[in-house]
């Protein structure tokens, strides 16, 4: 709120495709490598979607953000002898109600571009960017938030797609009791 400017259109957001905003956040980085002995820093894009939006960004700002972040943790590799991971945490629909694309997020790119060592994915459908992912030698890991297709919760969930293909609303109308 104190730099709007800095902020998505219409949004209190920060804006990843405005460089002061990216240095902010690497700067963050550095200053916690720097104070704490961590094996990695990951990027969170899953708490206020969308933090990149189609709309204003080019699919690039991010793979490029990406290799600013690459850049800060093999300098602390190098002076720690020990390899700094970074990974990136995203969503798709869920809460953020919208498409990787449509956050301006091209997962492939992301895939290919050596910056990462694993990528966190929120989405209905996660085997086709475990397939983009390990064709690059990559993990990916799957983010649950509270629901599960394997137990109840008191939330309304998202459609799930099960191991098998299965797809399965776990919740009719809530309200209906």
């Amino acid at each position: 709120s104190e730099h709007p400017d800095c902020c998505l259109p219409g949004s209190l957001q920060l804006d990843y495709g405005r460089a002061e905003v990216r240095e902010y956040y690497l700067s963050v980085f550095r200053d916690a490598l720097e104070r704490f002995d961590l094996d990695g820093v990951n990027l969170d894009l899953t708490r206020w979607p969308r933090s990149l939006d189609a709309r204003y960004h080019s699919p690039e700002v991010l793979p490029g953000f990406c290799r600013e972040l690459r850049a800060v943790a093999d300098e602390f590799t190098a002076r720690r002898g020990k390899h700094i991971k970074v990974s990136l945490s995203m969503v798709e629909y869920y809460h953020a109600g919208c498409t990787l694309s449509e956050q301006a997020i091209d997962f492939s790119a992301l895939a290919a571009s050596g910056t990462l060592d694993f990528i966190c994915l929120q989405a209905q459908h996660p085997a086709p960017y475990a397939e983009i992912v390990h064709k690059h030698g990559m993990k990916l890991y799957s983010i649950l938030e509270e629901t599960s297709p394997y137990y109840d919760s008191t939330n309304k969930d998202p459609l799930w797609a099960l191991p098998d293909g299965t797809v399965v609303a776990l919740y009719g109308d809530l309200g209906a009791g």
